[in-house]
């Protein structure tokens, strides 16, 4: 009776582990809605779940103000100098952005898309070890529309102002710093081509065949019009809503710094 009783706690025993270890195994596996694409997660923790280090408001409003009465005082005098000699009164009418609006939706499709990509196919850091979403980044380019000379309406033009350029990166542990690259743009040792390399396959005749093979591993729909390099094309996310111009501002935070500006 012993031995039986033994067996079948055994049995058990084993049903048990068996379980745990497919649940692990799908919990550290996402599927992506839009591709299909299995994106591995190990050892990353739930990025909804845990804390999370906020500014306070009252930090908020100082670093807001700060930057009025510092940066943006200096980009809008240089700015209207400069304009002056070109646009004559319409140069005072000037006035630099203060913050650009993204939708929620837009960042989270930029986010699936990278994660997408990255999960097609293994993609390894300096030090050989799989790139995981958790070492995921954007690198936030500052940058500003071109072509702001002899504007009709410099009042409501988005010419000359400030935007943000999103970029993917990955936390390489080796380096100690964010890379920026784009998933699915591998060298034959797995590791994520330079920018430089891109660049060189897209504008080398030469090399059609292997930007082909590239484009290939591209899931559906995320071909050259996301990770393209060439003047027409996409590298980042942009076209945020900018304040100004006037297309929507209603910005308490700095109508509050404004105060202290």
């Amino acid at each position: 009776m012993k031995p039986l009783l033994f067996s079948f706690a055994g049995i058990v025993l084993l049903t048990l582990a068996a379980i745990c270890h497919q649940r692990q195994k799908k919990e550290s596996r996402t599927t992506s809605p839009e591709s299909g694409v299995q994106i591995i997660r190990t050892s990353c923790p739930d990025p909804c779940t845990g804390p999370m280090k906020w500014v306070k408001l009252s930090e908020a409003v100082e670093m807001i103000s700060e930057y009025g009465k510092h940066q943006y005082k200096g980009i809008h005098e240089n700015m209207v100098k400069g304009l002056q000699a070109t646009n004559g009164p319409q140069a005072n009418l000037f006035s630099d952005s203060r913050y650009i609006t993204f939708p929620l939706d837009t960042i989270k499709k930029f986010i699936c898309k990278v994660e997408s990509m990255l999960g097609r196919e293994a993609h390894l850091n300096s030090v050989n070890q799989p790139i995981k979403s958790c070492d995921l980044g954007i690198k936030f380019y500052y940058a500003a529309y071109p072509g702001i000379v002899a504007e009709a309406d410099i009042e409501h033009t988005k010419k000359g102002r400030h935007t943000l350029i999103m970029v993917p990166t990955y936390w390489d542990t080796a380096l100690k710093n964010y890379v920026e690259f784009f998933p699915g743009f591998l060298q034959a040792n797995k590791h994520p081509m330079t920018i430089e390399q891109v660049l060189d396959v897209y504008t080398n005749p030469q090399k059609a065949k292997q930007l082909l093979t590239l484009l290939r591993r591209m899931p559906v729909g995320m071909g050259p019009e996301v990770v393209s390099l060439e003047s027409d094309k996409d590298v980042g996310k942009n076209q945020g809503n900018l304040c100004p111009p006037p297309d929507g501002c209603n910005a308490a935070l700095l109508a509050l710094a404004k105060v202290q500006e």
